[in-house]
């Protein structure tokens, strides 16, 4: 059965040319389970029925911080504070799972169409991004579906 995690991305988010897309370690292993390449294809909007972009990122551990990141989406810089949402499919690219990937601009319509949200730990900069694993997946756009 298909999945989809929605995670919060802040606005202050990190990390190279502030594309990375920050991980809590359960939502990690609750929806991803473990590091490594995995194919992308990018929905700039939730209308769109083909992807703007389909590539190979990279979800990775820094094992420093306790954190898991994910690389290499550029369109992820641009996008501000939003709720990304991220499908599992029964899809592969160039043998790697492959995942489809939104985001969604309206933070209380997304975070009151769902129950069960957890929260990451608050850090330095404010408070910790909301996150929660479906099943089974939900529809872009999930605002309207």
């Amino acid at each position: 059965m298909m999945r989809t995690l929605i995670i919060e991305r802040h606005a202050w988010e990190t990390g190279a040319g502030r594309q990375q897309l920050q991980f809590p370690r359960e939502a990690f292993r609750t929806f991803f389970r473990r590091a490594g390449e995995i194919g992308v294809e990018v929905y700039s909007s939730p209308w769109l029925t083909k992807p703007s972009r389909t590539l190979l990122a990279q979800v990775s551990a820094y094992g420093q911080s306790g954190t898991y990141r994910l690389n290499r989406v550029y369109e992820i810089a641009n996008i501000g504070g939003v709720f990304v949402c991220i499908n599992e499919t029964n899809k592969t690219h160039d043998g790697k799972p492959m995942y489809e990937l939104w985001w969604e601009r309206d933070l209380a319509m997304v975070a009151a169409r769902f129950d069960g949200w957890k929260k990451a730990k608050d850090s330095q900069y404010g408070r910790g991004r909301l996150w929660i694993v479906l099943d089974p997946s939900v529809q872009r756009s999930v605002t309207w579906s």
